[in-house]
């Protein structure tokens, strides 16, 4: 065992200096330093020296509708629609997030370029002297919106070179998230409620010339109502064509026993007479043929067309009305809130940028290039043979 001990550092100071010797005077060595050890030498000394440590604050948000009745999700997939996707409040959120008007807002209150130029990553990181184009391209690699289709929240991932400036962002954002729902949300009942003082004032003014149209056709033609007065003149004119058909019965009893040059029957001729000249003149007063008169029953279908127009203005003035108590009291509150599932949380470590992975997984591709190298110049080889 001894002997093996000593030995030992005799073998690898052997091997060592054989290995020096391959990669000096070989051209395999030569070409395993310049596609294998200068490469891993940088990426070694990049993820140890250069690459800084990223810790991730998440949270998990959902825009919330007051009053608004959620459907059962087997009703939506049993028409054919997709229950897991993002609602317009969601991606609406999710644009203003990665906006340059939030990147703006975030830099002016918590100074985001200063704290991500300080690193010395030259290849990945970010100097203060870039433009806003690249510093927005930087943000949107480190801050992430995603949504979970199985529970429809809206995933919020920050990376940041510190635990707490991370937790701060994503406090940050969630605030201002919320604020920007409100106010949208808010901004739009407004509108509508203008929308709705808009229609008032239309319908007001709609309902106001109905009426007057309608008071204008009574001065003209003297009328309150022409249904009422049509009504009246069919009940004269009733009333005298029963009493015309019992003047004629008793004007044909008359004459089945007296004269026709009788007094009695000459009273009742000039009855008979004088009401059909009566029921003829009542006729006309309905039909309007009578000293150029409008008809009445065209004056009755006129004035039910005026009732109808103020009826259906006072309606739309009426629903005005309902529709901008409705706006005015949903502008006053908060139509919309932002539920937050799960609170940012302060990092105990860095979870990037995953040194052992990266380097690992460089150093197998390196490994198989310089093999795909080899078999490229061995095959060369051959057919210079």
């Amino acid at each position: 065992m001894k002997k093996l001990i000593v030995s030992l550092p005799k073998n690898f100071s052997s091997l060592a200096k054989c290995s020096i010797e391959w990669l000096k005077n070989s051209v395999a060595g030569r070409q395993f330093v310049v596609f294998i050890l200068i490469p891993a030498s940088f990426l070694a000394f990049y993820f140890l020296f250069i690459s800084p440590d990223r810790y991730v604050s998440e949270a998990s948000i959902m825009v919330k509708e007051t009053g608004v009745a959620q459907l059962n999700t087997g009703l939506l997939e049993g028409l054919g629609f997709d229950a897991g996707g993002v609602s317009s409040d969601e991606q609406l959120l999710k644009a203003y997030i990665i906006s340059p008007n939030l990147l703006a807002l975030l830099e002016s209150e918590l100074g985001l370029k200063k704290h991500f130029s300080r690193s010395r990553d030259f290849i990945f990181g970010l100097s203060s002297n870039s433009s806003f184009e690249d510093f927005l391209k930087f943000y949107r690699n480190h801050v992430a919106v995603d949504s979970d289709a199985n529970t429809g929240l809206i995933l919020l991932h920050v990376e940041a070179y510190s635990a707490e400036f991370s937790k701060l962002i994503a406090d940050k954002l969630l605030s201002l998230s919320e604020k920007f729902i409100n106010e949208s949300s808010q901004k739009i009942a407004q509108l509508e409620m203008q929308f709705s003082l808009d229609e008032i004032t239309l319908s007001q003014e709609r309902l106001k010339k109905a009426k007057q149209a309608l008071i204008d056709f009574q001065n003209k033609y003297g009328l309150v109502s022409p249904e009422s007065d049509g009504e009246s003149l069919f009940t004269i004119i009733f009333s005298l064509e029963d009493e015309l058909a019992k003047t004629e019965a008793e004007l044909y009893q008359a004459e089945s026993y007296l004269n026709k040059a009788s007094p009695q029957v000459s009273v009742l001729m000039s009855k008979s007479e004088a009401l059909r000249k009566e029921i003829a003149v009542q006729k006309m007063r309905v039909t309007g043929e009578a000293n150029g008169d409008d008809k009445l029953n065209e004056l009755s279908a006129e004035f039910q067309s005026l009732i109808l127009d103020v009826e259906l203005a006072t309606t739309l003035y009426t629903s005005s009305l309902s529709a901008y108590e409705i706006s005015r009291v949903q502008a006053a509150k908060q139509l919309k809130h932002l539920i937050v599932a799960s609170e940012p949380h302060l990092a105990d470590e860095a979870l990037y940028p995953m040194r052992l992975y990266w380097f690992s997984t460089w150093l197998i591709l390196l490994f198989i290039a310089w093999g795909v190298f080899r078999l490229i110049a061995a095959s060369t080889r051959e057919h210079k043979d």
